[in-house]
């Protein structure tokens, strides 16, 4: 769309009217009577606006930059889906474990409990003793509770990754995992310059760039070049003669003598949104190195 900014344009706006005109009209001694008539009109119109000063073309490289903006963004959103997913995926089958784990340390205890029963009822520990070991199993329960609760939670999760509304998520044992090998010790920062954020910045950067240098654009002239060609004619029957054809073409200058101070705030005002995304943009590098 910003581009076909660009071209020119050229269309077609026909017109067909009954003009009815007065006896007021005098052109000097000469006084023309009441009339009415048919006024047929068919131009072909032609407008471009000469882009001599290339704002429509910094106009077109800002949308551009706008576009390699939502491309990282979407590059952005992949990232953190698959990332998200991994992890979900992999803490789903951590739970599963510690569910297993856990329902074997219960059994353990609930064997404990029954064994330090048996030394209270032959008088070989207080009942303290009791108390305390049932109190583990009951906070060995609890945390049992708490794994299901975190596998529900997961396996919902995945359900919305995988849109699947119903059935179990399959997966893979814990014991068959493959652990990562091989990794390194040190990472240049310069992988930075690949993360998406950082390229959505520097895309950021460059269109608003082009849109400081539009706005410093909007106090020059522009300069409009336009043209017609057509058939006018006040009967239908001597439309397509010789007579009837017109033609004109021109150059329409115009500036803005003034604008009550829109041009100078909106200048302004890109030159605080370049600042802005300069700072975005160092922040945006911290914090790559951070993470």
């Amino acid at each position: 769309m910003q581009f076909a900014n660009q071209l020119p344009t050229l269309g077609l706006s026909g017109q067909i009217y009954r003009d009815m005109r007065s006896s007021m009209q005098q052109f000097g001694s000469l006084q023309i009577p009441s009339f009415a008539q048919y006024n047929y009109y068919l131009p072909i119109t032609l407008n471009y606006e000469a882009d001599i000063w290339g704002t429509n073309r910094l106009k077109t490289k800002s949308v551009k930059q706008r576009l390699e903006i939502i491309k990282q963004a979407e590059r952005a959103t992949y990232i953190s889906l698959t990332s998200d997913f991994a992890a979900d995926y992999f803490n789903l089958i951590r739970a599963d474990e510690f569910l297993a784990i856990q329902e074997e340390l219960i059994k353990t205890q609930e064997e404990i409990v029954e064994k330090v029963k048996d030394k209270y009822n032959i008088g070989l520990c207080d009942v303290n003793e009791v108390l305390a070991e049932q109190r583990l199993l009951t906070l060995m329960k609890e945390e049992h509770n708490r794994h299901i609760k975190t596998r529900d939670t997961l396996t919902d999760t995945m359900k919305v990754y995988l849109a699947a509304s119903s059935g179990d998520i399959s997966r893979n044992k814990y014991e068959n995992l493959t652990v990562l090998k091989d990794i390194p010790l040190e990472y240049s920062t310069e992988i930075i310059e690949n993360r998406p954020d950082y390229l959505q910045e520097e895309a950021n950067i460059k269109r608003i760039g082009f849109d400081v240098s539009v706005a410093k654009r909007e106090f020059l002239p522009k300069f409009i070049i336009f043209g017609q060609i057509g058939l006018n004619a006040y009967h239908l029957d001597t439309l397509f003669n010789s007579a009837s054809q017109m033609f004109s073409a021109g150059v329409l200058p115009s500036l803005d003598l003034f604008a009550g101070g829109r041009k100078v705030a909106l200048l302004k005002f890109r030159k605080f949104e370049y600042e802005e995304a300069l700072n975005s943009y160092q922040k945006t590098i911290l914090e790559g190195i951070k993470e």
